[in-house]
Formats: structure tokens, C-alpha cells, sequence
């Protein structure tokens, strides 16, 4: 609980301190957000996201990086592909590491993706990585020791999953973990937080 409560603490320091803040250059809404410390700066990494428009064709592949030191955004390469929802950052080894998500047609299908796709902020680059095993869109990530990436549930193919997916990032390989207890969700917040998962809610 109290592990919880300084996480809760935390997280409402953080948004008192964002109001200072540049906004970005484009408004999105639907992004993937994560931060990376490296070379003693604090990056903020905005990617993808759906417009104001908010219909299919205003679904963007664009990426940008606010260092939080100069409290400037810098467009940086777009993620490859189409742009995409509900997809996944966290931030592991100082990469990026961007999985899942959705493609929507103007007809209201949706494609879920199993792409990794992974940012290095030296090299300036993205490269793919091997694909989820279980593709999913809107599911709740987090990271184990700066190591193991664990996707928890979302919304898979045939409906919500609660499956746990882990990511070896230094063996580079995806490990099938032991499913959560309880019904399957998508949409619901939560991260890893020591040696636990936490996550609530959800649809």
C-alpha cells in the first residue's frame, strides 16, 4: 500500500509540474508517452496519436522529444508505418520501445498490430524488433529491472486477453508469463512498481 500510495504521489507531482511545460506542436490525443534519462537529460517522447479531426485520416506516425532541461519539443523521425491508437511506450536500456496498437479504416475496422518498434535517442534511429507474440491494442506496460517489458492484457484480436507478455530486452526475445487472475481487460492504467504489477480498471 505504501509502495502504491508514494507511486500515486508521485505521478500527481509530476502533473503539477507538467503545467510549466511547452505544449506540443501538433495536439494529439491517443498517443504513446515515455520519458528517457540519458547524458544527464530528461526526454519526454510523445508518438503517434489521432488529430483534432479525430477521424481516420488525421491518425498520426508522428514522434517528438521534449528535453525537459531547455523545455523545447524537437520533431524527431516519424515511428515507420502508419500512424497508430492505443499502442504502448516504455523506456528500457535508454531506448524507446513502442509495441501494440490499432489501425482504423474509414469503414470503423480495426487491424491490431503485434509491431516493436524501438528508438534509440543517440543514434537517432528506429529499428523493429521481433514481433508480440499476442498483438494487442490499449494494453498496460511497464518494466522489471530495466530488463523484462511486460505487456499486460488489452484488447487482442477476438476481444479483451489477460495474457502477460514479457520482452527480454537484453536477450532481445519475447517470454510467454503467467496470466493474471481475473477477467480480461483493455484500457485499464498501471505499471510495474518494484517487484509487483499494479493495474486497475479497465474495460
Amino acid at each position: 500500500m505504501k509502495t502504491l500510495l508514494a507511486a500515486l504521489l508521485l505521478a500527481t507531482s509530476a502533473a503539477f509540474a507538467a503545467d510549466n511545460l511547452a505544449p506540443l506542436p501538433s495536439p494529439v490525443t491517443n498517443n504513446a508517452v515515455t520519458s528517457v534519462r540519458i547524458n544527464g537529460q530528461t526526454l519526454i517522447y510523445s508518438l503517434m496519436g489521432v488529430g483534432p479531426a479525430k477521424d481516420w485520416k488525421s491518425i498520426s506516425n508522428g514522434a517528438y522529444a521534449l528535453n525537459v532541461g531547455f523545455n523545447k519539443w524537437t520533431t524527431i523521425r516519424a515511428v515507420p508505418g502508419s500512424g497508430r491508437l492505443g499502442a504502448v511506450a516504455v523506456t528500457a536500456r535508454q531506448q524507446v520501445l513502442l509495441m501494440g496498437g490499432f489501425v482504423p479504416d474509414q469503414s470503423g475496422r480495426e487491424a491490431v498490430i503485434s509491431d516493436l518498434s524501438i528508438y534509440d535517442p543517440t543514434a537517432l534511429k528506429w529499428y523493429r524488433g521481433p514481433d508480440l507474440p499476442t498483438p494487442v491494442r490499449d494494453a498496460v506496460g511497464g518494466v522489471y529491472r530495466d530488463r523484462f517489458v511486460y505487456m499486460i492484457g488489452g484488447f487482442g484480436k477476438n476481444g479483451p486477453v489477460n495474457d502477460v507478455q514479457i520482452y527480454d530486452a537484453e536477450a532481445q526475445r519475447w517470454l510467454q508469463g503467467t496470466s493474471y487472475p481475473g477477467p480480461p481487460v483493455f484500457g485499464h492504467a498501471g505499471t510495474v512498481v518494484g517487484d509487483s504489477i499494479i493495474y486497475v480498471d479497465g474495460a
